[in-house]
């Protein structure tokens, strides 16, 4: 989060750090999410879907429930860095 309570996106953490494999692997994983989002943009459909990927291996249901709640509530209200 930024100063203004904001959630500030760290650009180099959606950056793989490995090889070609790791590289490959997050591409194929989520090609089809990012396209059908960006689609579902360019159309002009809603609610506006946010077009990022995260990935992280050790999150519960009540974590992901929380995190959507969040994104959810910053897009509406404007407060994600860059919108």
């Amino acid at each position: 989060m930024d100063e203004e309570q904001r959630i500030a996106l760290n650009t180099q953490a959606f950056i793989p750090s490995k090889g070609f494999d790791e590289k490959a692997f997050f591409l194929g994983h989520n090609i089809s999410d990012h396209l059908s989002a960006a689609t579902h943009n360019i159309l002009d459909h809603t609610p506006v879907f946010f077009e990022r990927c995260a990935y992280y291996d050790d999150l519960s249901e009540d974590s992901i429930r929380q995190l959507n709640e969040l994104v959810s509530r910053q897009k509406r209200y404007g407060n994600l860095a860059g919108s």
